[in-house]
């Protein structure tokens, strides 16, 4: 199935539902030479909304129009290596039968009008190293 969307759409979405979900693209490195896109903590549906609305520029025009996405207050950070060292995107991997690697993923942060003001920080940043715990 991941093979059939990458062929008719030119990507294919991965969703991981979790405590935090999160979902993941496959293809856009191969088909439009830019990196995958990861989703973090919203709803599902949100999700799918932000990977399309950036996907669909590459399917659309061929590039990613940084422009409309200010205007959209959507950005794009690169995913810190440490959580693609730990798996974030599996499937993406046992798909290409490789590692991801630094630069190979980008994640989307929802426009902060999409947050109430209490919960616009809760939003699981991946361009940071996961928090370390500390012992005394």
């Amino acid at each position: 199935m991941v093979d059939l969307h990458i062929r008719v759409y030119g990507y294919h979405i991965t969703q991981v539902e979790d405590r935090d979900p999160w979902c993941y693209t496959i293809g856009l490195e191969r088909n439009f030479g830019q990196p995958e896109i990861v989703t973090t903590t919203l709803k599902m549906p949100a999700q799918m909304e932000l990977i399309q609305t950036v996907a669909g520029m590459l399917t659309g025009k061929g590039e990613i129009d940084y422009e409309q996405l200010g205007r959209l207050d959507i950005r794009l950070v690169p995913v810190h290596r440490s959580h693609l060292a730990a798996g974030l995107v599996g499937g993406w991997e046992a798909f290409y039968a490789r590692p991801a690697t630094p630069g190979s993923f980008v994640q989307v942060l929802p426009p902060k009008n999409w947050l109430c003001p209490c919960h616009r920080n809760a939003v699981t940043r991946l361009d940071r190293p996961p928090a370390t715990r500390r012992t005394k």
